[in-house]
């Protein structure tokens, strides 16, 4: 193997040599957990710093003040391209760009200020960070110092140019700086390759052979480990970083991971150069790789604890901040800027805070905060309004505690949390304004409504309530009820005590003896009421006084009772008339028969006439007549049982029997269920209908059918025919007593017939009612219920 080197100097010797004793220490101490990740990172020899996605500054380390001699917060933002050297800033800016559109990590050299105004080189490296949904939130970047480094690559590339013409001469020379260079890469764990792209061979020093944990001796071709231990997710983008530098001739520098066949994974970084010919084409690439998994580990437990840290105070909705009193710089939270509406980047002041307070807020919050930060008390804890950007304001609840002070006990740094209590105040405000309601309601409902505690004590009263008991005027508010009523009747107590044990009491009408004496009827019912948490607070009391429809009740009452009487007077009259009245009619029926019969020949045309209209006008009295007593008879009780409405159709129809075969009727009877009626009356029911769907034709052969169907609390009977049907402007009238729509010379009859229907229907609990049109038929329907 071919090395090529020369002389650095010791000095670079002695800092690669402090620089892995510093990462021995870093290793050491990255076992203590990210609680100390800050102050490790600030004890690198690296320039550590943060931005956030658009490349403004917002957290550098404190070895950047240490060696540009410039820690003031102007450093931030943009601030410290102050420090770059102005050849370097267009290019620095370009590759930022190119990798923050390419989502990938910055690598990039550039000269800095030294605070004695000297330039040295730094190779930049930052990793972007995303966040959940993949948007880029800041970069983490650190600067390490390459000055000696690039010292050395450039005094090796001016070595290799003269190699061939000084080898004679300054052979002892480079055996010197090869040794030095190994030493050096050694104990840096840096390892030196050298490839020749024509014929597509490796050159490794021994380093790298140790960092693939791989022999020299009895391992294969430089140029297939390199690529055959690329991690399989790493390699496609390797490989393309490497045909990107042979193509651009741009160096090659990159992360990757390797899979070494003697241990765990390991973080490689790897800068390589590209020589090429007259013509541009690529000779040969010169590189090293040196282990980076350290750093990488330190990186990962560095986003790990910040996703640790911003997932548990997602997980609360609470807001963390951080507030230096020294510099006024508070660290906010994501959630706390967003709570609060601030940027996501950039330093928060305390002016910027109290800003945003609520005018009417401001005096007791600031109260609050001076006396804590006196000492006054152990911790600040405050509700209160903060306006957002957009204008509108949250509710948040402040708490905070200061966590260092000086020895004279000035607050140095004060920590605490943010939370949106917005939807518990609205809630609370709107419970306020029910509760302010619901006392006006109480006030001023027309019902009269009293609230007592437990002892019994008022708690509101409607005036209502005043009104009603005769305590308008007095403030009964905290008095017991016992003593606003002291003559409270003793069963009131027993009312009191089931209610307050969770029982519900009432009464309709309940007489209620005033002081003068007078009684008045109450209804009222008394409930419990509860507390937030269940328990029983008091007694709720719902009165009316009903004195005066109480008196419309007993008056009315008795009406129906005098109402009764005369119906059943009335009844009684109705067929005791009917009774006597078919004594004299048969007297004049039998006169006038016997008078036709032994005088018939001795009578002319006319007297015969008027003996045949005496005849006829009795029968037809004497129809009249017994339709009355028929609904005499079903306006007394019905005697109710359980009667087969089939059986009861059937007796109907064997009633009609002559009828039906008269005139050739054709009649269709599904089976009926059972009901409990008056069976006499349930056939006569049937029986009326079923006879005019009969009687009511007009030439046609009558077709009767009879159905039904059950209803809520009962059933259906519908009987419908092919008759002459009815207009619907007499629906209602057909259903009165002596009620006809035709002649007697048309269709006989007394008019009685459907007024008897109605009364043994409603007698039932039901109602008739029927659907018609004239030529259409007619249906009949009429309900019994149960």
């Amino acid at each position: 193997m071919v090395e090529c080197a020369s002389a650095p100097g010791d000095r670079w010797y002695e800092e690669l040599a402090q620089l892995r004793a510093e990462n021995a220490r870093l290793r050491a101490e990255l076992g203590a957990g990210g609680a100390r990740f800050r102050d490790l990172v600030e004890a690198m020899p690296h320039l550590v710093w943060t931005c956030d996605a658009e490349g403004s500054c917002d957290y550098l380390g404190p070895q950047w003040g240490a060696y540009t001699g410039r820690s003031d917060p102007s450093q931030l933002g943009l601030g410290w391209l102050e420090q770059v050297h102005t050849q370097d800033r267009e290019r620095v800016h370009a590759e930022w760009l190119r990798c923050s559109k390419a989502r990938i990590p910055l690598d990039v050299d550039f000269r800095i200020k030294r605070a004695d105004g000297t330039y040295r080189w730094f190779k930049t490296r930052a990793v972007p960070s995303f966040d959940a949904r993949g948007n880029l939130q800041r970069w983490l970047g650190t600067n390490t110092d390459i000055e000696d480094l690039r010292v050395t690559e450039a005094e090796l590339r001016a070595l290799r140019d003269t190699l061939e013409q000084t080898v004679a001469t300054r052979t002892e020379e480079l055996g010197i700086l090869s040794e030095r260079l190994v030493r050096a890469t050694r104990a840096a764990r840096v390892g030196i390759w050298d490839w020749d792209v024509a014929s597509n061979t490796s050159i490794w020093d021994d380093n790298m052979y140790q960092l693939y944990g791989l022999d020299r001796a009895t391992s294969p071709s430089a140029g297939e480990i390199w690529f055959g231990a690329l991690h399989p997710e790493d390699k496609p983008r390797i490989v393309d970083a490497v045909e990107l530098a042979l193509r651009s001739g741009k160096q090659l520098d990159a992360r990757f991971r390797i899979v070494i066949p003697t241990g765990p994974i390991r973080h490689m970084h790897v800068i390589a150069s590209v020589e090429r010919d007259a013509e541009g084409r690529p000779l040969r690439m010169l590189g090293v790789n040196w282990d980076v998994t350290t750093e990488e580990l330190a990186l990962q437990q560095l986003r790990e604890t910040e996703q640790r840290w911003n997932f548990a105070l997602q997980g609360t909705g609470d807001g963390v901040w951080d507030w230096n009193l020294e510099t006024d710089e508070a660290f906010l939270s994501e959630r706390s800027r967003e709570l609060l509406g601030h940027p996501r980047t950039g330093v928060i002041t305390r002016a910027d805070r109290a800003r945003a307070v609520h005018p009417d807020d401001f005096e007791r919050v600031r109260a609050g905060m001076q006396a804590h930060l006196r000492g006054e008390t152990q911790c600040f804890s405050e509700e209160y309004r903060v306006r957002r950007p957009e204008g509108d304001f949250v509710w948040v609840h402040g708490l905070g505690r200061v966590m260092a002070r000086d020895s004279r006990g000035t607050p140095l740094r004060m920590v605490g949390t943010y939370k949106d209590i917005t939807e518990r105040r609205l809630a609370q405000a709107a419970l306020e304004q029910r509760e302010t309601l619901l006392r006006q309601f109480i006030a001023h409902t027309p019902a009269a409504i009293a609230v007592l505690d437990r002892d019994m004590r008022y708690m509101q009263a409607s005036q209502r309530w005043l009104t009603d008991y005769k305590l308008v005027g007095q403030d009964i508010i905290g008095k017991s009820h016992y003593e606003v009523f002291p003559d409270l009747p003793e069963r009131w107590r027993d009312v009191h005590q089931r209610v307050l044990s969770g029982g519900v009491d009432s009464c309709d009408d309940d007489p209620f003896v005033r002081s003068d004496g007078s009684v008045e009827w109450l209804q009222w019912e008394a409930r419990p009421w509860h507390e937030a948490d269940g328990s029983i607070g008091g007694v709720i009391f719902f009165t009316q006084v009903i004195t005066t429809r109480k008196q419309l009740e007993l008056k009315l009452a008795e009406r129906n009772e005098q109402l009764s009487r005369s119906n059943a007077e009335l009844e009684q009259f109705a067929y005791a008339a009917s009774h006597d009245l078919q004594e004299p009619l048969r007297a004049v029926t039998g006169c006038t028969q016997l008078l036709a019969h032994r005088y018939e020949s001795a009578l002319d045309a006319d007297a015969g006439l008027l003996v045949r209209h005496i005849v006829d006008g009795a029968a037809r009295m004497k129809t009249l007549i017994e339709g009355l007593l028929q609904l005499s008879r079903v306006n007394g009780r019905a005697s109710r049982t359980a009667t087969g409405a089939t059986w009861a159709a059937r007796q109907a129809l064997l009633n009609l029997d002559a009828s039906i075969v008269a005139c050739n009727a054709r009649v269709s009877l599904e089976p009926l269920p059972d009901v409990v009626a008056d069976a006499t009356q349930l056939v006569q029911l049937f029986q009326n209908l079923i006879g005019n769907a009969i009687k009511y034709q007009n030439g046609r052969t009558p077709e009767v059918s009879i159905t039904s169907q059950p209803v809520a609390g009962g059933h259906q009977f519908s009987i419908r025919d092919n008759g002459i049907g009815i207009a619907h402007e007499y629906f209602e009238r057909i259903f009165g007593v002596f009620q006809r729509l035709h002649t007697r010379e048309e269709y006989p009859g007394t008019g009685i017939g459907l007024s008897i229907c109605r009364k043994i229907v409603e007698r039932h609990g039901g109602r008739i009612w029927l659907e018609s049109a004239p030529g259409c038929g007619s249906t009949f329907h009429f309900t019994i219920m149960n």
